[in-house]
């Protein structure tokens, strides 16, 4: 190894604070940059020809997933650490080793159902698992002890949600290096997140080839799905809008001036004394805020006793702002201030209800914003250079915006306000997603599943709730617990058949971004959806006569040597579905109880396999990538089966799943094609690409006399 390579490997394993540039290092051993970073190439390959092996899967780290990563600790210094999300139910779902399925299945089964049921048949479909997400550290974040950075934020905090009211952090990840998107919003409102980063909100589209059948969808997206829509030009695909929230809930403020005067005074006060003028148009309600001094040339003046020297103490004397405690305020002080605003300097066109609020004051015209921040409220602001006559004044700042809430005390202006519609007055629409580098960035798991960010208050998601392993699991326990509680309701199966049919890892390979969105590594990844399957059969063996568990390849569980979808490690049963059904039916082999549970895998290259369901009704499982879209997928079907493949040739039902929407239909001779749905709630990619979209879920239905009947979604 040469000195340049000795230097090399040394300076990146500094802090990349104090990391040399290529530029530093070619000058230090007098050669071109070129050089240097063709020995950081080599260095790379040689690096990954010396991966050691994993221990689970005896298979090369790197080609598995990162198992490290740079955290930045509490006292400031970094340290490469093996990621683990810190939630106590994943805890237990992720002890998911070979060894410990044996404690699924230690206690005795009991006993089975009777064959002398009817030949009805249960298939249970799982399908398309995910996880993710991050904000980067120096986003501020409104806590109930103030501004905090996100970086700074841990469990026991509380910020704000959607509903204004406080929501404890449950917990944090700590401090990644990211690569990290500029969120862009009107207004230049900015949030900087992870590509995997969830948003809260809808988009006003219709399915492909429809247009008659517009309608809004909500959603949950990542950065990453929200930048393909920015960047795509199509009538079908209208922006993704951000939700808005209703007022933040502070509580009251000891205030030194009360705020609808404090707000009147700012609008049309004098800056160096508590005199306050108007049009004399507004005379009765001036004389409610102190007693007048004089009138002339159709204007009003009032003194308001003592308001002089409060404006002293309080530091807005020849100095107009909304001091920081009105910001810290309740809803209905903040109210008070705006409402004296409105009816001092403020205006409601009576054409459109729009409510202006003007002012050459840029420190004021940041106050009301942060008001209305605050409010739930997403205002339009622009500029201009006021004219008297052909003189040129001041540039001076225009607010625009509409509230449900009361913004005018005046009765000739209150007149004029109209309720807020979210179509005209929803403006938190994206307008674009821009890398912005690499930075540190950590997940925040907050009650309720979506909390407020930046200093605009925008609503974004739970790092781990609403999308993420945390709540795939949570849905996929539910769902299981919730059909096994109607079987014994409506009376038990002669046959359920549970179905893996496909991706229930999600794997790094196929998307180059994947290492930075997945919330678990890949190895966790396969100990959680093993013992997910392992609880699912254990719960529902003894709730009928048979139980088939089906399983079939994809293209997120195989198993790939690097980057693309040509680098295949081997045929398509070398995939990580797969191997968990071989696990699991290893661990059942002679296990008393599951005499009457049967394993079914594809031939060694293929890709389906085909069951028969109690009564003898042929289905046929698949992933369904291979068909290239979704539209293709009956004649891919007609295909396989006239070249007499996999046994679908006879299949009177296929199920699949690659596109995480949930769809029925019949082609060819009565045939039926069922779609699965994703039982991951942040996964929307079908939604971007088609414009349909479904509730994530775990699908099931009955099949009989070669019909498919009784769906159901469980969530």
């Amino acid at each position: 190894m040469s000195p340049l390579d000795e230097a090399i490997i040394a300076n990146d394993a500094l802090p990349e604070r104090e990391r040399k540039t290529n530029i530093d290092l070619a000058e230090e051993f007098n050669t071109s940059e070129a050089t240097v970073r063709r020995h950081r190439r080599a260095l790379k390959r040689r690096s990954r020809d010396e991966l050691t092996r994993d221990e689970f899967f005896d298979l090369p780290v790197g080609a598995i997933t990162k198992r490290g990563k740079t955290v930045r600790l509490a006292d400031g210094s970094y340290e490469k650490i093996e990621y683990r999300p810190g939630t106590l139910e994943m805890e237990e779902a992720k002890r998911l080793s070979y060894e410990d399925l044996e404690p699924v299945f230690q206690e005795p089964l009991l006993p089975k159902v009777s064959a002398n049921v009817e030949d009805d048949t249960l298939i249970v479909c799982m399908a398309d698992f995910q996880v993710g997400k991050a904000l980067e550290d120096s986003t501020p974040v409104l806590t109930t002890a103030g501004w905090k950075r996100h970086g700074d934020l841990r469990p026991g905090m509380s910020v704000y949600g959607r509903d204004g009211k406080p929501k404890r952090i449950l917990a944090v990840t700590g401090s990644t290096e990211q690569d990290l998107f500029d969120v862009t919003f009107p207004e230049g409102r900015v949030l900087r997140a992870t590509s995997g980063h969830l948003w809260s909100g809808r988009r006003y589209m219709h399915p492909k080839g429809d247009t008659s059948r517009w309608e809004h969808r909500e959603m949950t997206l990542t950065t990453a799905e929200i930048a393909k829509i920015t960047q795509m030009k199509s009538g079908r695909l209208r922006p993704f809008k951000v939700w808005p929230h209703l007022p933040v809930e502070l509580p009251d403020a000891d205030l030194p001036i009360e705020p609808y005067l404090l707000g009147f005074w700012l609008g049309d006060g004098r800056s160096r004394g508590g005199i306050i003028a108007k049009g004399a148009i507004d005379r009765d309600h001036l004389l409610t805020l102190g007693h007048e001094v004089k009138s002339r040339d159709g204007m009003c003046a009032v003194s308001v006793d003592g308001l002089t020297t409060a404006l002293r103490l309080a530091g807005l004397r020849d100095n107009k702002h909304i001091p920081d405690i009105y910001l810290q305020a309740s809803s209905e002080q903040r109210l008070a201030l705006l409402q004296g605003l409105m009816d001092s300097d403020g205006y409601c066109s009576p054409k459109s209800g729009y409510i202006e609020f003007s002012n050459t004051n840029k420190a004021i015209i940041d106050g009301v914003l942060s008001l209305l921040h605050l409010e739930g409220v997403a205002p339009k602001v622009t500029t201009a250079i006021g004219h008297y006559g052909d003189v040129q004044c001041k540039q001076y700042w225009r607010i625009q915006f509409r509230s449900d809430r009361p913004m005018f005390r005046l009765a000739r202006k209150a007149t004029h306000q109209r309720p807020s519609t979210e179509r005209k007055d929803h403006r938190l629409s994206v307008i674009d997603v821009v890398p912005a580098g690499r930075g540190m960035a950590q997940c925040i798991t907050v009650e309720g599943g979506e909390y407020l960010a930046g200093r605009e208050l925008t609503l974004t998601h739970n790092c781990a709730s609403g999308g993420g392993t945390e709540d795939t699991v949570r849905l996929v326990r539910r769902a299981i617990k919730d059909i096994a509680d109607d079987i014994l309701f409506r009376g038990p199966y002669n046959r359920i058949i549970l179905a893996d049919v496909g991706d229930s890892t999600e794997g790094f390979w196929n998307v180059a971004s994947q290492a930075q969105t997945n919330d678990l590594s890949l190895t966790d990844q396969i100990r959680v959806v093993q013992r997910l399957y392992a609880e699912a059969l254990r719960t529902l063996a003894p709730l009928c006569s048979s139980l088939y568990y089906v399983a079939v390849p994809s293209n997120h569980c195989a198993v790939r040597v690097g980057t693309g979808k040509n680098s295949r490690a081997n045929a398509p049963d070398d995939d990580f579905g797969i191997m968990i059904s071989r696990n699991i039916e290893d661990i059942l082999e002679d296990r008393a109880g599951y005499e009457h549970v049967k394993f079914f895998r594809p031939e060694k290259w293929e890709e389906a396999v085909t069951v028969d369901a109690a009564d003898g009704t042929r289905i046929g499982f698949t992933h369904g990538h291979l068909a290239g879209s979704q539209s293709k997928v009956p004649t891919w079907f007609r295909d396989l089966a006239f070249g007499r493949r996999s046994g679908l040739y006879d299949a009177r039902i296929l199920v699949h799943g690659h596109w995480h929407n949930f769809g029925v239909r019949q082609v060819g001779d009565a045939r039926w094609i069922i779609s699965c749905p994703s039982a991951d709630r942040g996964s929307d990619w079908w939604t971007n690409i088609s414009g349909d979209s479904t509730k994530p879920a775990i699908l099931t239905f009955e099949a009989r006399a070669g019909n498919a009947s009784a769906w159901e979604l469980y969530s």
